[in-house]
C-alpha cells in the first residue's frame, strides 16, 4: 500500500520534478555500479568539469537538491556521502552546471573521519555544513 501511496504521490508532481528525479535515479543506480568496478581515480576522471557551463538559477539547484534528497531516501540500499556527492556531481555535469565535489578529513585524537559534500554557487548540494567541521583535502 506504501508503494502505492509513492507512485500516486509522484504522479501528481509537475513534470520537472519527475524528470530530475527518475534522473537522479539512475544516476544512483550508475554511482552503485562505478563504485563497484571502477577504482577511485577512474571515478574521479569523471568528475571533471562541465565542458559548457550554462547560467543556472537558485530555484534549479534547490529542486535538483531535492530530487537527490527524494531519490536517497526511497532507493532500497544505504547511501553514504560519496555516493550523493558523485550523484550530485553527475547530475549537475548532466546541465552543464559547475560545481565542486570536496572532500575532507575531521581529525580528532582519537578518530578520524572523511567526508565528501557536493557544493555549486555557495549551495550545499548533498552533505551537511562540513566546512565548519571538516578540513577540504581535495576539490574536483
Amino acid at each position: 500500500m506504501k508503494f502505492l501511496y509513492k507512485i500516486k504521490k509522484f504522479m501528481m508532481l509537475p513534470n520537472i520534478y519527475k524528470y530530475y528525479i527518475l534522473l537522479s535515479l539512475s544516476f544512483f543506480l550508475e554511482v552503485k555500479f562505478i563504485l563497484i568496478f571502477l577504482s577511485m581515480k577512474k571515478i574521479l576522471s569523471l568528475c571533471q568539469k562541465p565542458i559548457k557551463e550554462e547560467k543556472n538559477s537558485y530555484e534549479t539547484l534547490l529542486q535538483l537538491k531535492k530530487a537527490i534528497e527524494i531519490v536517497d531516501k526511497n532507493i532500497p540500499w544505504k547511501t553514504k556521502c560519496l555516493d550523493k556527492a558523485l550523484v550530485g556531481k553527475f547530475l549537475l555535469n548532466h546541465f552543464h552546471i559547475p560545481s565542486e565535489l570536496c572532500i575532507g578529513i575531521k581529525e580528532n585524537s582519537q578518530s578520524f573521519e572523511a567526508h565528501a559534500w557536493l557544493k555549486s554557487n555557495f549551495i550545499i548540494i548533498t552533505g551537511q555544513i562540513p566546512e565548519m567541521t571538516f578540513k577540504t583535502l581535495k576539490t574536483f
